[in-house]
């Protein structure tokens, strides 16, 4: 299985609606494969929408957006919202918890560390003994590397119920050492986005 995560930059003061239109539209993608998790940022770069996508294989990527274009009521219509697309492919970590349907809170963080070649096998070493013990302070969503798209990324989903949550948590992660100092070996660079998730997403 790997996941695909679409990140959609908007012009300014359309992120509301391009949201209400993926809410509309979505049912008739639903037939064809499910959007696992969908957010709306608010923090860093603002008017930007990030949304994952499970698959089995890129084969079955291809049939599935071939299917659904072919049925002509996919995609959805945002050519107007948009100023830019991303799509990366990662492959999700052997510890990444199941993407199953789950109400886990308010504010998701959406971190991508950038690495040298070999970091990210080191990130995953480092992460594995500790992962259990820091998901006892808030669950952990998915976790992988990048294997198409912008190569080198180590990205991690977490989940809050609320800021305070958040902030506690945050509070705490010097107690347990984390993140393990040798995730930090061949990292260059560690961007964050707080988002909060859609009505309609399978993980709220």
């Amino acid at each position: 299985m790997f996941l695909e995560l679409r990140t959609y930059q908007l012009k300014p003061g359309t992120a509301a609606e391009c949201e209400r239109r993926f809410a509309e539209s979505l049912p008739n993608r639903d037939p064809f494969s499910r959007v696992a998790g969908f957010w709306r940022s608010e923090s860093g770069t603002l008017n930007r929408i990030m949304h994952l996508w499970p698959y089995d294989s890129l084969n079955q990527r291809m049939q599935v957006r071939a299917d659904a274009v072919k049925s002509g009521k996919w995609p959805v219509r945002i050519r107007d919202l948009l100023v830019s697309m991303e799509s990366n492919i990662i492959i999700p970590a052997a510890f990444s918890p199941a993407l199953t349907p789950r109400r886990l809170g308010t504010v998701y963080e959406i971190c991508i560390d950038q690495y040298e070649a070999g970091g990210v096998e080191l990130a995953s070493k480092a992460w594995e003994p500790t992962i259990a013990r820091r998901s006892q302070l808030s669950p952990l969503v998915m976790c992988g590397h990048t294997e198409i798209g912008v190569l080198g990324q180590w990205v991690s989903i977490w989940a809050y119920r609320d800021m305070v949550h958040y902030r506690d948590t945050k509070d705490r992660l010097e107690s347990i050492d984390w993140p393990p100092a040798a995730s930090y070996e061949k990292l260059l660079q560690q961007d964050v986005v707080l988002a909060r998730p859609a009505e309609f997403s399978d993980l709220h």
